[in-house]
C-alpha cells in the first residue's frame, strides 16, 4: 500500500469514529493526515466504480442580491460565503471536488465508502443551511444585503470515479447529474433528496415528499423527499430486496390501505386501536410493516413511536418484550453498568415528562424517579434499594400494579395527544407479562390516538387465544400466499435487472415457492450462490443451461439448508455458532463459543455473510466493543442451529452462557432466565437448577407469575424427589398457585411439602407448611380447616420461640373465626395476634391485625370498636411511613362515618384516600375510594354521579386484576343501574359477579350477591322471582352468623312475601328481625331506613299495630340525616331516594 493511500485510508478510519471521540480531537488529526495527503505527489489515478453520495450547493438568487455591488466585494462575499459553508461539508467526511461559480460539487464516499455517508451528506447539508442563515443575518446586519440563501441537492449511487483531467476528484455518472437537477429543483433554504438516498437514511430523518421531477437521463419523474430535520430517535430500518435491488412490496396493497385507513381513524378519533397481522413464516408480515412505517414516517402529522422485538431466547424474560421497547427509546445498551442503566430510564422520564432535574429536592423531580423506579424495577433494572421500591419489595402485585399505572401516564405524556405508534414484531415469541401488560395499556389508554401494531405467526393464538379479541377497537389481519399473478409480478420485481428472465426459470420460482415471497427470495438467492444467475452492472445474467443440472430443494426448509451447506466452511461454522446464541448476536459472543485459541471470526467473513444476505449487521450494539448482528430471517436461524450437531451445540451452548456471565457483571440477575436457557440446552442441570431458581425469584418478585411458575417447575422436575432443596422451591411455587387461585395445584404442592415434613423436620419448616394450609383453606372458605391449621402452625411456631410466624399465623385464624361468626373468638384472638406482631417488631402485621378488628366491629355494628381501631390503623402506618396503610385506614374511616350518615366527614376521608391513592399510584386503593364515592351519591340520591364513579371504579379494577374489587363493584354498579331503570343489565351485572365470587370461594360476598339480586327483582315489581335469592341470602347469612345482615335479608324476603300474596307468611319471616328493627341498626343508614319501611309495608298488611312504630323510627331517622346534610344534598337526599320519599309520603298521610 502506497503512502498515499495508507493516508486516505487512515482519513476514512478517523472518520468513521465520529460519535465515539471528541470532534475536536479527530479534527486535528484528519486536519494533519490531510496536509501530510496534500504534499503528497500526485497519484496515477485509475478508473473505478464505486458506491458514493452527491451533494450540490448553489447561492440561490445571488444576482438579485449582489446587483450593483463592485465586483471586488461581490468576490469577497462570495468566497467568504462558500468557505464557511464548505466547513460542514469537511467536518462530516465530505470532499469538494470542485467549486463551480457560486457552489460546489461534494462527494461522500472518497476516497473510501462508508456505511452511513448517505447520512452525512444530509447532516453536512441542514448544518449547510444553518450557517447559511448565520452569513444572512450577518451580510443584512453589516452590508444591508437581504435575500442570502442556498439551496442543497443529494443523489446516492454507483458513480464512475477517477481519470480524466481532474484525477482523483473526477466523479461523473446519473447520482451526479440528478444531484444537480435535485439542487435546482430545491426551494432556497431546503435540502432536497432522491430516493435513491432516502432508500438509506429513512428512520433517521424527518422528511417531507414532493411532487415527482422530470431529469435528463430518466424516463420518468423521479421522487424526491424535502429534508426536515433529524429525528431526535432513530431507528434504521433495513432495505428491502436481493443484491442490493430494493423491491417493491407485492401483493399486499389491500392489507397495506387497510393499515392505513386504520391509522388515519385514530388519528382522526383520538381512540385507541389495535391491529395484529397473522400469517406463517415467510408470508412478509415484516415487509408489510416495513411499509406501512415507511408510509407513517412521510405523513405530516409528528408521530411518536415506540417499537420492540420478541425473540425466542427472551420468551421467559419477565417483561422482556416491554424491556426492548425501552431500549430502543432510552439507549440503554447490555454492558452499560446498573447504575448507567437505571440513570438512562430516569433520564428517558424525564424527557417525557418534562420537569424535575433534582430528583429529591422538588416534588416534579421526585414524583418522576418514583415513576422511573417502579417500571424500571419492573423491566428488570433493580431499582430495590431506591426509596420509592423498597416499601413494595414484599407486594409483587402492588408493585406491578402501580408500575403499570405509571407505564399508562409514560405513554399519555409521550403521546400529549399526537398519534403514537406502537409496532411490535414477532409476538409469537412475546413472554406472558408483556402481552398481560400491553393489554391493560390498551384498556387503560383507549381514548389515546394510539395503534398497536403487531405481526405474529399463529402459534401466538395457541398459547393465547383470546388475546385481545375482546377489544372494541381490535383487529386481525391474516395474511395468505400470493396468488400465481402476484407471484409473477414479484418474481419480475426481483430479477428487474435481468437482461432476460428465461420462462421456465419464472415458472420453476413460482411452482416451488407457492406464494411464499420469502421462499421465492431465498431460491433466487440460492441461484445466485450456485452461479445460475450472475449479478452486475448494470445489469444480471441468467445463465439458462444450467437450470438443467442445478437441483432445487422441493421446500423452503431445503433451500436455506442448500445455502447453508453451499457456504465455505469457515463462514458455515460461523453462523451455526451464532445460531446457539440467538437470531440477535455479537461476533464477541460467536468467538469466544468457538473457543478456537487465535480463531476469532475475521471482520471480512462477517462482511461476506452479509453480503449474501445471510445477516445484516446493525448500527448500533449492546455490548461495547462488539459487532452486533441479526439472522437475515427467524426461519434461517432455526435451519442453521438444526445443522449444529448435538454435542458440539451442547459445548456452544456452555460457552454462550459463561459468555453472558462474563459480560453482565453487576446486572447479571436481568440474564438468569437466557443464562438458565442455555444451560439447558447444554444438559447442565446443576448449573440450570441455579439460574432457573434466580430467574424464578426475579420473576415472582415483579408479579411476572407465569413465568415464575414455569421457573420454578422447571427446578423441580430436574431435581430427585428425595432432594432437601425441593423444599423451598415447592413454598415458592404453590405461593404463586395461590395468588393465581389455582387451588387445584396449589393443594398437590402442599401435600408434597407435607410429605417433605416429617415429625422429624425442623419445627419451623412444618409451622410454615401448616400456615400455607391454613391460607388456602381460607381461600376456599373452609374456616373450621383454616383454623385447625392456624392452630397447628401457631403451636409449632411457639415451640420455636417463633413470635413473628405466630403472629403470621393469627391473621387466618382470627378472619376465619369471623366469617363463621365468632365475633368475640375472633376479636380475642386478633388481639393476641396484635401483641405478637408488636413483640416481633413486624409492623406490617400489626396493621392487617388492626384491619381484621376494624372490620369485626363494623360487622358487629359497634361503632367504637370501628373507630377505635381503624383509628389506631391510621397512627400506626403514619408511624412507619406507610403510605399504602395510611391510604386503607382513611378509606376505612372514611365508610364508618358513612355508614352513620356523616357524609361531610366520611368525604373528607375519602378524598384523603383518594389523593394518596393517586400520588403512589395505588390503582387498586383507587378504585377502591371511587367505589365508596359512588355508594356515597347512591345514598344521597345522585344516582347519575354514583353509575359514573363505579364505572370508572370497575375499569380500574379490570385494569389492575383486582378481582375482589371487580366483583364488589359489579355489585354496586348493578343497584345502582336498577335505580337508573335498567334492571335486565343490573341482573346481568349480579350473575357475573355471582360466577366469579364461587370461583373463589368468598361466601360473605356471596351473601351481597344474593341480597343484591333479590333486591332488584324486588324494586323492579317482580317479588315472586325475588323470593328464591333472598331465601338463600338469609339462609347464608344466618350460617355465617351475621345477624345483622341477615336481619337485613329476612326484611326483603317478607316484603317480597307480602306482595306476592302471602302476607301471613311475611309477618312471620320479619318477626325475628323486629327487636332490631326497633331499636338497632342495620349495615348502613341506608339499609336501616329501607328495612324500616319493609317492615311497615309487612305489618301494615296484617294489621299489625308495630307498623305505626317502624314508620315512626323511619320518619326520625330520615329527619335526623337530612337535618345534618347542606343543600344541595339535602334535596336530592329527600327527593331521590325511592324509599324516603315514600316514608316522608307515609308519615305526610299518617294521623300522629
Amino acid at each position: 500500500m502506497s503512502n498515499r493511500q495508507q493516508l486516505e485510508q487512515a482519513i476514512a478510519i478517523q472518520q468513521s469514529l465520529r460519535g465515539t471521540i471528541d470532534d475536536a480531537i479527530l479534527d486535528a488529526t484528519i486536519n494533519a493526515l490531510r496536509a501530510q495527503l496534500a504534499a503528497q505527489e500526485p497519484a496515477a489515478v485509475e478508473s473505478r466504480r464505486a458506491q458514493a453520495t452527491i451533494l450540490f450547493l448553489d447561492l440561490a438568487g445571488h444576482t438579485d442580491l449582489i446587483q450593483g455591488r463592485d465586483p471586488e466585494e461581490i468576490m469577497e462575499i462570495i468566497d467568504r460565503a462558500l468557505l464557511r459553508l464548505a466547513e460542514p461539508v469537511l467536518r462530516h467526511g465530505g470532499r469538494i471536488v470542485r467549486y463551480q461559480g457560486d457552489g460546489y460539487k461534494a462527494v461522500f464516499g472518497l476516497p473510501v465508502a462508508q456505511e452511513h455517508d448517505p447520512d452525512n451528506a444530509i447532516l453536512a447539508g441542514l448544518d449547510v443551511l444553518a450557517e447559511a442563515e448565520a452569513i444572512a443575518a450577518e451580510l443584512s446586519e453589516e452590508r444591508g444585503l437581504s435575500g442570502f440563501a442556498v439551496r442543497v441537492g443529494i443523489d446516492t449511487g454507483r458513480v464512475l470515479l477517477g481519470g480524466g483531467t481532474e484525477g482523483e476528484d473526477a466523479v461523473t455518472g446519473l447520482p451526479v447529474n440528478l444531484a444537480a437537477r435535485l439542487e435546482q429543483a430545491a426551494a432556497p433554504g431546503t435540502v432536497l433528496i432522491s430516493h435513491h438516498t432516502y432508500q438509506h437514511v429513512r428512520g433517521v430523518f424527518d422528511f417531507q415528499p414532493l411532487d415527482p421531477i422530470a431529469a435528463k437521463g430518466f424516463a420518468e419523474p423521479v421522487p424526491v423527499y424535502r429534508v426536515l430535520r433529524r429525528k431526535p430517535l432513530t431507528f434504521r430500518t433495513r432495505r428491502r430486496g436481493v443484491e442490493g435491488v430494493e423491491t417493491r412490496m407485492i401483493g399486499r396493497d389491500a392489507e397495506l390501505q387497510r393499515l392505513q385507513t386504520t391509522f388515519r381513524r385514530v388519528s382522526e378519533t383520538g381512540q385507541a386501536a389495535s391491529v395484529i397481522v397473522v400469517a406463517a413464516a415467510g408470508l412478509g408480515k415484516s415487509r408489510l410493516l416495513y411499509e406501512f412505517e415507511n408510509w407513517v414516517d412521510l405523513q405530516p402529522v409528528n408521530v411518536q413511536l415506540f417499537r420492540g422485538r420478541a425473540r425466542l431466547e427472551t420468551q421467559r424474560l419477565p417483561y422482556g418484550l416491554l424491556r426492548d421497547v425501552f431500549v430502543f427509546r432510552c439507549g440503554i445498551y447490555d454492558d452499560d453498568t446498573a447504575i448507567a442503566a437505571r440513570d438512562k430510564l430516569v433520564a428517558g422520564f424525564r424527557a417525557v415528562f418534562g420537569g424535575g432535574d433534582a430528583a429529591g429536592d422538588d416534588a416534579t423531580g421526585d414524583d418522576i424517579e418514583r415513576k422511573a423506579h417502579l417500571v424500571g424495577h419492573l423491566l428488570g433494572y433493580d431499582f430495590s434499594a431506591g426509596p420509592h421500591v423498597r416499601p413494595l419489595l414484599g407486594e409483587p402485585r402492588q408493585l406491578r400494579s402501580q408500575a403499570l399505572f405509571y407505564l399508562t401516564e409514560y405513554f399519555t405524556a409521550a403521546a400529549a395527544g399526537k398519534p403514537m405508534l406502537i409496532l411490535l414484531e414477532d409476538l409469537h415469541w412475546a413472554d406472558d407479562s408483556s402481552l398481560d401488560a400491553l393489554e391493560a395499556l390498551l384498556t387503560a389508554l383507549g381514548d389515546q390516538p394510539l395503534l398497536l401494531l403487531g405481526a405474529t405467526r399463529p402459534t401466538l393464538y395457541e398459547r393465547r387465544p383470546g388475546w385481545l379479541a375482546d377489544r372494541p377497537a381490535h383487529s386481525r389481519l391474516d395474511l395468505s400466499l400470493l396468488d400465481t399473478a402476484a407471484s409473477e409480478r414479484l418474481v419480475a420485481e426481483i430479477l428487474q435487472r435481468a437482461e432476460v428472465v428465461p420462462p421456465r426459470l419464472a415458472a420453476l420460482l413460482i411452482e416451488r415457492a407457492e406464494g411464499n415471497p420469502f421462499y421465492v427470495e431465498e431460491l433466487i438467492k440460492m441461484l445466485i450462490d450456485d452461479g445460475v444467475i450472475i449479478p452486475g452492472e448494470p445489469s444480471w445474467r441468467v445463465l439458462a443451461d444450467k437450470l438443467d443440472v442445478i437441483h432445487v430443494p422441493p421446500t423452503l426448509t431445503g433451500v436455506l439448508q442448500a445455502r447453508l451447506e453451499g457456504l465455505p466452511a469457515p463462514e458455515r461454522r460461523a453462523l451455526q455458532r451464532a445460531a446457539v446464541v440467538g437470531r440477535l448476536f455479537w461476533d464477541a459472543a460467536v468467538d469466544y463459543v468457538g473457543n478456537d485459541p487465535g480463531g476469532d471470526v475475521p471482520t471480512e467473513l462477517w462482511q461476506g455473510l452479509s453480503r449474501r444476505e445471510l445477516v445484516y449487521r446493525q448500527s448500533e450494539t449492546a455490548f461495547e466493543g462488539t459487532q452486533q448482528f441479526t439472522f437475515g430471517h427467524a426461519l434461517l436461524r432455526d435451519v442453521t442451529y438444526e445443522s449444529v450437531l448435538r454435542q458440539l451445540r451442547r459445548d456452544y451452548h456452555r460457552r454462550a452462557a459463561d459468555w453472558l456471565i462474563r459480560v453482565a457483571g453487576e446486572r447479571i440477575e436481568e440474564y438468569a432466565d437466557l443464562i438458565a436457557a442455555h444451560y439447558a440446552q447444554a444438559g447442565d442441570a446443576t448449573q440450570e437448577i441455579a439460574w432457573q431458581t434466580r430467574a424464578g425469584h426475579q420473576a415472582a418478585a415483579r408479579y411476572a407469575t407465569a413465568e415464575a411458575l414455569r421457573a420454578f417447575s422447571r427446578v423441580l422436575e430436574l431435581l430427585p424427589a428425595d432432594d432437601p432443596r425441593r423444599f423451598e422451591v415447592l413454598l415458592s411455587r404453590e405461593r404463586l398457585h395461590h395468588l393465581r387461585a389455582e387451588r387445584d395445584a396449589q393443594a398437590a404442592d402442599l401435600d408434597e411439602l407435607t410429605g417433605l415434613c416429617g415429625d422429624n423436620a425442623p419445627a419451623a419448616a412444618r409451622a410454615e407448611v401448616a400456615l400455607r394450609h391454613a391460607h388456602y383453606f381460607l381461600a376456599l372458605g373452609e374456616f373450621s380447616a383454616t383454623i385447625a391449621a392456624a392452630q397447628r402452625a401457631g403451636e409449632l411456631a411457639a415451640a420455636g420461640g417463633d413470635l413473628l410466624r405466630q403472629a403470621q399465623a393469627g391473621l387466618p385464624h382470627g378472619m376465619a373465626l369471623r366469617f363463621q361468626g365468632d365475633y368475640a373468638g375472633s376479636r380475642a384472638q386478633l388481639e393476641n395476634t396484635l401483641a405478637l406482631a408488636r413483640a416481633a417488631g413486624a409492623g406490617n402485621i400489626e396493621a392487617d391485625a388492626l384491619r381484621q378488628l376494624g372490620i369485626g366491629a363494623e360487622e358487629q355494628g359497634d361503632l367504637a370498636g370501628q373507630a377505635f381501631y381503624f383509628e389506631s390503623a391510621l397512627h400506626l402506618a403514619q408511624e412507619l411511613g406507610d403510605r399504602w396503610g395510611e391510604r386503607r385506614a382513611l378509606n376505612s374511616l372514611g365508610i364508618i362515618r358513612q355508614n352513620r350518615a356523616d357524609y361531610a366527614t366520611s368525604r373528607a376521608y375519602f378524598e384523603r384516600s383518594l389523593a394518596i391513592a393517586r400520588a403512589i399510584g395505588d390503582r387498586q386503593g383507587e378504585n377502591t375510594v371511587l367505589g365508596n364515592l359512588g355508594v356515597q351519591a347512591n345514598l344521597l340520591g345522585q344516582y347519575a354521579e354514583a353509575q359514573a364513579l363505579f364505572e370508572q371504579a370497575l375499569h380500574i379494577a379490570r385494569l389492575v386484576d383486582d378481582v375482589v374489587g371487580v366483583n364488589i363493584t359489579l355489585l354496586n354498579l348493578g343497584y345502582i343501574v336498577s335505580l337508573n331503570g335498567d334492571a335486565a343489565r343490573a341482573l346481568r351485572l349480579f350473575d357475573e359477579a355471582r360466577h366469579s365470587i364461587e370461583a373463589i370461594g368468598d361466601r360473605p360476598l356471596l351473601g351481597y350477591v344474593e341480597n343484591g339480586a333479590g333486591r332488584v327483582l324486588l324494586e323492579a315489581g317482580r317479588p315472586a322471582d325475588a323470593l328464591a335469592p333472598l331465601r338463600r341470602a338469609v339462609a347464608l347469612r344466618e350460617e355465617l352468623e351475621q345477624p345483622h345482615l341477615a336481619a337485613e335479608s329476612r326484611t326483603l324476603l317478607a316484603e317480597a312475601l307480602t306482595l306476592s300474596g302471602d302476607a301471613a307468611g311475611g309477618a312471620a319471616t320479619i318477626e325475628p328481625a323486629l327487636s332490631l328493627l326497633a331499636t338497632g341498626d342495620f349495615e348502613s343508614a341506608e339499609d336501616t331506613l329501607r328495612g324500616l319501611l319493609a317492615g311497615y309495608h309487612v305489618l301494615a298488611a296484617v294489621g299489625d299495630a308495630r307498623a305505626g312504630a317502624l314508620l315512626a323510627r323511619a320518619h326520625g331517622l330520615l329527619q335526623t340525616t337530612a337535618a345534618e346534610l347542606p343543600e344541595p344534598f339535602r334535596h336530592s337526599y329527600l327527593a331521590n331516594v325511592p324509599w324516603n320519599r315514600e316514608i316522608a309520603g307515609l308519615w305526610a298521610g299518617t294521623d300522629h
